[in-house]
Order: C-alpha cells, then structure tokens, then sequence
C-alpha cells in the first residue's frame, strides 16, 4: 500500500471514528464521512464497500487492541492481577474514546461482537484465577466482568471521563471481598415472580406508546415510522402531533416509562425482606422477569443509547440514585462495611446489566436455572472471590 493510499485510509477511518462516536452508525452517512475528511465518495469506495465495512474495521482495529492490552496482564498474585487487569481495561478504553464509544454501539448491534469482549475477558478472569475458561460459571463471570465493563461505559462513555483511582481500588475491594457480609440467602428470594405487569393505560397517549414499543422492539427505532405506530393504535398519523412533537420524543416517554416501572416494581418486591444482600437478589430477579415479560422495553432502551444524547445515562442515571440511598442507608446502619455507595451501585447494575445480556436479550443460558444462578451471584455479592 503506498503513502498517499495509507494517508487517505487512514483520513476516512478518522472522520468515520469521530461521527460514529458523537452521532451513531444510524446517523452517520458515507456522505457525512467524505466531508469531513476531504475527500470525494469515488474515493471512498475505492477503500471500503459500505458505511458498514468502515465501522466493522473500526470496531475489528479495536477489538485487535483491547485483546492485545489483555494478553500481557499479570501480577505476583491474583490480587495484583486483579489490579493490573483493571488498570490495562480502563487505560486502554480511555485512550481510544472515541473508538470505545463507536464499539460500544457495535457491541449492541453486532453479536459477533459482543461475543468476542465477552471471550477476551472470560480469557483474562480465567488465566487470574488458574482456570479454564469453561469453568467459569456464569454467577462468577456476572461478578467479575459485570462491574468492570459497566465501569468502563459510566464514567468513560456516559461522563467522559478517564476512570478514577479510587474506583479501581474500590472495584478491587470489591472483587475480593462483596459486601463482607454473611451468607443469608431465604429460600424464596431467588424464585420469586412479577405478578404487576407494566402496563399502559386505554388514554390515546398510552395507545400510541404502547403501539410504539411494540414496533421499536420488532423493527428497530430508525424502520418504524410514524404511520406505522399511529396505525396500531387505530388513528390517523396527523393525530401523533396532538401528544409527541417527534418520533424523539415519543422514544424518550417509552424509556422514562420503562425506568419508572422498573424502579416501582423493585422497591416493592423487595420491602419486607430482611437484609441488603436478600433485597440485591430480589431486585435481580425482578429485573430478569420485567425485562423477559417486556423483551421490547430492554431493545428500546440499549437502542436508545445510541439515538438520543445522554438518555442512557439518564435511565441509568435514575436507577442509580435509587442504589445509593438504599445502599447508604445499608452503610449507615453498619449492615455494610464503610464504602462508595456509588461505585458499589455502578458495580451492582454493571452485574445485573451483562446478567441480562446473557438470560434476556441474548440469551445463552436457559431460563429454568435462573434460581440457581442467582443463589451462586449471592454468594459472591456475599463474600467475593474470598468465598
């Protein structure tokens, strides 16, 4: 490849990396990627088939580098190890942001993907803890790499931020000790099941959102068009513009109501149990069966990250806020030892998160063990990898 070939290369891959980290895949056009970098749309195909080869090579060059950064972990013992894998994760993720932010779309949208930062980091955890990949159970991996990755995504993607010192200590901590609490686990708490389901009201308004969910979930945000969702919910597409001001908007309500469901249905499942490590199982069981019964809510709300500015972050943002305070209550009666809340509620969703990746939305291990799951991640929310 010559110079001149390799500079204009490279020129596209820039301008590509760029849009698709601020504006997404779906609103990233070839056009938009040869303005900026300078260069004609002739000379673009010359080096790429599609929009998609562009970003399956970003998202390939970044896949290269983190199993690279990954590779050469190690430390005198498993803590160090610990220590170092953390470190190498969130240095090399900050310092391609712009990359980090672009493949954390294509994680969503390309299974392949997500497969393979799974595998690069059920590698790492297994080499630390001197066991084969395979027998890493799925509680353990959920543990691990669950409050890890979901570091990387708040503070990297959502705050834009590099990840804090103390956090990485705290994760340690985490890692090897959980709650430093007993293991008190009732008989009941795991299989439990949702008997209120989230659903919408007989208004227009919630018809509209309800035929809006339904659509969004099956055929994604970008292919559902408005006449579409008017026409599921019986009316006429001029009749949208007397509830929603745009499509948006109408993606915004559906993730806002999903949130509020979601957090309602939690607390009260959860208000008579005895202790923080029963309420944290509870709430992981209830977000596994709310998410299973309303597959289309968890599509619309990974999907909408990509779409609207910061409304992932908000949906996350206000599950957080609810973590804290019951976490910090927990703190303050001396049920848990002093710690973060927040990077201990980070750490909680990042493992209910990748729970639900792996049990709902992409699901590789089968529903009629989820009890059993559950009683394992309890015992590691518990006492760690100390156990």
């Amino acid at each position: 490849m010559s110079v001149k070939t390799e500079k204009t290369r490279k020129a596209l891959l820039k301008a590509a990396e760029d849009l698709f980290s601020s504006k997404g895949f779906e609103n990233t056009s070839v056009a938009a990627i040869c303005r900026k970098a300078g260069l004609s749309n002739g000379v673009f195909y010359r080096h790429f088939k599609n929009k998609d080869d562009i970003f399956t090579t970003i998202t390939n060059e970044m896949m290269e580098s983190f199993q690279r950064s990954m590779e050469h972990v190690k430390g005198k013992d498993r803590r160090e190890s610990l220590r170092q894998l953390y470190v190498s994760a969130f240095d090399t993720l900050w310092k391609s942001k712009k990359r980090f932010r672009a493949f954390h779309e294509a994680e969503y949208r390309l299974r392949n993907v997500e497969e393979l930062v799974d595998a690069t980091y059920l590698r790492a955890i297994a080499k630390i803890l001197n066991k084969n990949s395979r027998e890493i159970k799925p509680a353990l991996k959920w543990f691990v790499i669950g409050p890890l990755r979901f570091s990387a995504i708040y503070w990297i993607i959502f705050k834009d931020m590099k990840v804090p010192d103390e956090v990485v200590n705290d994760l340690l901590e985490f890692t090897c000790f959980g709650f430093g609490v007993p293991f008190e686990l009732g008989e009941s708490v795991a299989r439990f099941s949702i008997d209120r389901k989230a659903g919408y009201g007989a208004d227009s308004r919630s018809l509209i959102m309800k035929s809006a969910e339904k659509l969004f979930g099956e055929k994604g945000y970008f292919k559902a068009s408005v006449y579409e969702i008017m026409s599921g919910a019986g009316y006429g597409q001029g009749t949208f513009y007397l509830y929603f001001k745009s499509k948006q908007e109408l993606l915004e309500e559906i993730v806002i109501y999903a949130n509020r469901q979601l957090r309602h249905i939690m607390r009260d499942a959860s208000v008579n149990l005895k202790n923080r490590l029963e309420k944290e199982i509870r709430n992981y069981r209830v977000f596994l069966e709310f998410m299973s019964e309303h597959r289309e809510l968890y599509e619309i709300v990974r999907e909408s990250e990509f779409i609207v500015d910061n409304l992932g972050y908000r949906y996350y943002e206000k599950l957080l806020d609810s973590y804290i305070k019951a976490l910090n209550d927990s703190i303050n009666s001396g049920e848990l030892r002093s710690k973060n809340a927040k990077s201990l509620a980070i750490f909680l969703m990042g493992i209910g998160h990748f729970m639900g990746l792996d049990l709902v939305f992409r699901p590789r291990y089968p529903r009629d063990r989820w009890e059993e799951y559950l009683v394992d991640l309890a015992r590691f929310i518990a006492k760690g990898l100390e156990v």
